[in-house]
């Protein structure tokens, strides 16, 4: 047998003897296990384009469409052309999805400085005012089985957004309550064993004083569906998850000022953190609602308005319609 025999035979001798060692040390799911840890390796996402990142599970976005946001800032110079006014001051901020503060993991991850330059240079937004809240977030800040942020870590985002149009928020006004253990979204692809985590859902005078008016079920309810915390998709305790349109009314609101919010899921979880700053909220989700619709529902008039979109959204703006 040649030198480059032997070598081949070596090599394939211990790829075996580590195949067979994992097999013994995982006897369940071995093979899975094996990839998974091929993948680590190579520190490429799953078939489900999922990986971890110490106990945080991360889903990829890579790459970065281009198209896509330049088609975001159309869609948001349609709606402003459309329904909004020189009334009404009009702002916009993206939600950096988690693996933004992953970025050296060696992972392949969006490039976020070029999807901030486009919106930013876009003739499209020149009537809006952006807010950067990237550098009000860390990895902490998100739970670790799921994309989401952690309501109880967005004080200084809310009042980042406040510095701008105009409101502060107190966290000694909240009371932090909290529900054991929260698994989320991605905890059914984390191999081996699941990080245990809580969610914490804060309550105030405001916020107990706020009525949710669901326009696609026709009811009123409170700002946390707690029974949401018996169902697969914990989160949505949180304004009761998606839906197109939903109102928030506080009669005990400091002001009299109304906001529209046009948001995906993550408006969720910080629209109630400014329940006392609006005595009405409107939420738009624009993924389950045909823009035409909504002079059918709203008056535009001089509110102030919050474009609230996640990196994710940015990237696959076809969802918003």
């Amino acid at each position: 047998m040649n030198k480059k025999k032997r070598i081949i035979w070596s090599m394939a001798a211990t790829v075996t003897a580590i195949c067979v060692a994992l097999l013994l040390l995982f006897p369940a799911g071995g093979w899975d296990h094996i990839r998974h840890l091929y993948l680590q390796a190579v520190h490429q996402p799953d078939e489900n384009g999922m990986y971890m990142v110490g106990d945080h599970a991360f889903k990829a976005l890579y790459p970065l469409d281009e198209r896509s946001v330049e088609k975001m800032t159309q869609k948001l110079e349609s709606l402003y052309d459309t329904y909004l006014n020189e009334e009404m001051r009009v702002f916009y901020s993206i939600v950096p999805d988690k693996a933004y503060f992953a970025q050296d993991s060696g992972y392949p991850v969006l490039d976020y400085d070029r999807m901030i330059s486009i919106l930013q240079q876009s003739e499209n937004l020149e009537n809006m005012e952006y807010i950067d809240i990237f550098d009000t977030l860390t990895l902490d800040d998100y739970y670790k089985t799921d994309g989401h942020w952690r309501q109880e870590a967005l004080f200084d985002t809310v009042n980042k957004l406040g510095e701008a149009m105009g409101f502060s928020v107190d966290p000694a006004d909240f009371t932090e309550n909290r529900y054991t253990p929260f698994y989320g979204t991605y905890a059914e692809d984390i191999p081996g064993k699941v990080p245990e985590e809580d969610l914490v859902y804060l309550t105030s005078a405001d916020t107990q004083a706020a009525v949710v008016y669901n326009y696609e079920t026709d009811a009123e309810g409170p700002v946390y569906a707690l029974e949401k915390l018996q169902t697969d998709v914990m989160y949505d305790v949180y304004l009761s998850g998606a839906t197109p349109l939903m109102v928030i009314t506080n009669p005990e609101a400091e002001t009299e000022r109304e906001l529209l919010v046009f948001r995906d899921s993550y408006a969720s979880s910080l629209v109630p953190l400014l329940t006392g700053c609006y005595s009405k909220i409107t939420l738009i989700d624009l993924r389950y609602m045909v823009n035409t619709l909504l002079p059918e529902y709203i008056e535009f008039t001089d509110q102030d308005v919050l474009f609230l979109y996640s990196t994710g959204v940015v990237n696959n703006s076809t969802m918003l319609r």
